[in-house]
Parts: structure tokens; sequence; C-alpha cells
């Protein structure tokens, strides 16, 4: 199944009246028509750095979906159009009920329109307004979050920055993982840093070539403290030198009202030698014991099917991106449109 290709005139040039502009959280502007093909937007729901993150539903079907637009300009701007791309190509050669589900990708010449299935809510904002969540809970969670790492190192890729804000929950609170951006295959990039200073591993900042699978056990460690306490390993309140010193130094402690087993599991993965902590397969033995991984209310199935296929109507500037079967080299930065029709 493929997706086809159509482009026109800008929608900017006449639909002016039609536009909608939100900032993100860089402070850019994200200006986007309303409509956009086959989609209607409701209203926002996040920002990012370059780009904001909409409700909308398909005009058809009326299905809600979550997408995010992405301001192509500014990532152009700050070199980081590629790492876009990597996330686009991760997403569509992905099937996996714990990765969250890509719809459908469009270009136009300001914007890259990411689709993707509507989640409830993210990993972070759940512990937030609930606290800690029951031993059953934390274990079929985290299981999940197991199955669906499992799932990307299989296919030679590492997430690279796993954290509660980037895993998110569907309206089954079943666990979606999501924004590739730092993500990488094969083996860590050699020019590019990324992920997020509280859950990067201490061999990430010393060694230009390491082991990304340990890397990413030792970022499960951290998600793991934070699902169990709510909280950081490391005091939020200093200064990123002084937290890099800690991880550097392993330098953290479990509180005695942990459960035993969890604590278990966040001290192995916390090892500051990466030989020492558990392999996911490990993880994955230890947490299934007589724990269902999918929670299945209010579903028949959670097997997450391929891209659809969209032709988009005649009065708009759009490229629909083709589906493809593997990851392969290929770039937002060089998504041509007609001359003369993008200005």
């Amino acid at each position: 199944m493929f997706f086809h290709k159509t482009s026109l005139k800008n929608p900017s040039q006449n639909h002016k009246i039609n536009m909608l502009t939100e900032v993100s959280e860089a402070g850019f502007n994200v200006t986007t028509p309303i409509n956009v093909g086959n989609y209607h937007i409701e209203s926002r729901i996040s920002s990012g750095s370059f780009s904001v993150v909409f409700l909308v539903h398909h005009v058809s079907t009326h299905e809600k979906f979550a997408m995010k637009v992405v301001n192509r300009a500014r990532m152009i701007e700050a070199s980081t159009i590629y790492q876009l791309e990597q996330e686009l190509r991760i997403m569509e050669t992905s099937s996996h009920p714990n990765i969250v589900k890509l719809q459908e990708i469009i270009y136009s010449p300001e914007n890259v329109y990411i689709i993707m299935e509507l989640c409830k809510c993210d990993l972070l904002s759940e512990i937030a307004d609930n606290g800690i969540l029951d031993k059953y809970e934390i274990n079929r969670l985290f299981s999940q979050i197991l199955n669906g790492l499992s799932y990307l190192h299989n296919k030679g890729i590492a997430h690279h920055d796993l954290k509660p804000e980037n895993i998110l929950l569907d309206k089954d609170r079943n666990i979606k993982l999501t924004d590739f951006g730092s993500a990488f295959t094969k083996t860590p990039p050699k020019t590019a840093f990324g992920g997020t200073l509280y859950y990067m591993a201490p061999e990430v900042f010393k060694e230009s070539d390491y082991d990304y699978k340990k890397a990413d056990i030792w970022t499960l460690g951290i998600i793991l403290y934070v699902l169990t306490t709510s909280s950081f390993p490391w005091p939020t309140l200093e200064s990123d030198i002084e937290t890099l010193k800690r991880i550097l130094n392993v330098d953290f402690h479990i509180p005695f009202y942990i459960d035993q087993e969890f604590a278990l599991i966040i001290e192995r993965c916390l090892q500051l030698d990466p030989e020492k902590r558990p392999t996911l397969n490990q993880l994955m033995t230890k947490t299934e014991r007589g724990i269902p991984l999918i929670n299945t209310k209010g579903k028949k199935r959670l097997i997450a099917s391929n891209i659809s296929t969209s032709i988009l109507v005649t009065q708009a500037n759009y490229i629909i991106r083709p589906k493809i079967r593997k990851i392969r080299n290929s770039s937002s930065l060089k998504v041509g449109f007609p001359v003369g029709k993008t200005s």
C-alpha cells in the first residue's frame, strides 16, 4: 500500500482567512490552514521547540487523531531537519502495539504534518496527576515499555531519549512510545548529541562509541525509579554540572518504601559498568510473571495496522509521503514543490 503524491496551489495564497497561528515552546510561530488535506483542526494539545500538536478529526470518518505540525524553515535553520526525517523513517517502518501508530505524513512548503493515533496523555502527566501508581499497574506499564523498546532494539534502533514525557498512554492505558527525534540506528552517531540529562547513562558523556542497548537499560532504571517514587534519583534543584557529577559517580539512593522487586531492578539497571546491567530479555522475564502486558479493555485486537493510503483534495499544495517498507536514506529537506507554487 502506498501514498499518492499531489501538489497544487499553495493554500496560504487563497485561504488566509482559514489560517491558524500558534507559538511553539521556543517562541516560533507555527502557521497552518485549519483544514489540512482530509483533516480539520479542533484544538491545540501541546507544543515542542519547532512544532505544535493539534487535535484533529478526519472530515469523512470523523475519527480523531493527533497532528504534529512542524515548521520546516525553523528546523532547516537549526540544522535539525534530518532528525525529523529520522523520526519519520522510524515511525513509518514500525508496527507494534507499544509504538505510537503513524497515520499519515503530509508536506506543504511551510510545514511537515505528522498525523498519529490520538493518545490520552503522557506518562509524566499521569504520574503528576495521580502520584505513585500501585504495584500491579507499575509492572504492567513497565512491561509494555520493555516490549516497545525490545521491538526497536531488534530493528537496530536506539531511542536515545526515552523518558515519561515521550511515553504516551492511549484511552485504554496502554503504552505508546513516541518522539524518535534523537533516535539512531545500528551505532551511536559520532557528531550528534541528544537525550535528556536526568535519564542519560554515564558512558554517553564519556565515550564516543558505546553500547546503545545498555545505555537504554540505564534509562529504563531511571524511568522505573520515577514510576515508583514520583521523583528523580538526582536532586532537581542542582545545576546541570552537579547533576552530571552525580550521574558519573552513580550517586543516588533507593527509598526504603519501594517494592523490593522494583528496587532490585533499579539497582541492576543503574550500574556504572554497562556489562553488569541486565538485558532487555532478562528484564522482560522478570516483569512478565503473571502480569498481562496489554490492556485489551474495549479492544478486539491491539495490533498496529499499515499506514493508510490517502489521496489529497486538489485545492491544496501538499505532497503525501509514500509508505516505505524499510528504513532508507531520504530527507524532508529535499521534498520538492512546483516552481512558482511556493511563494
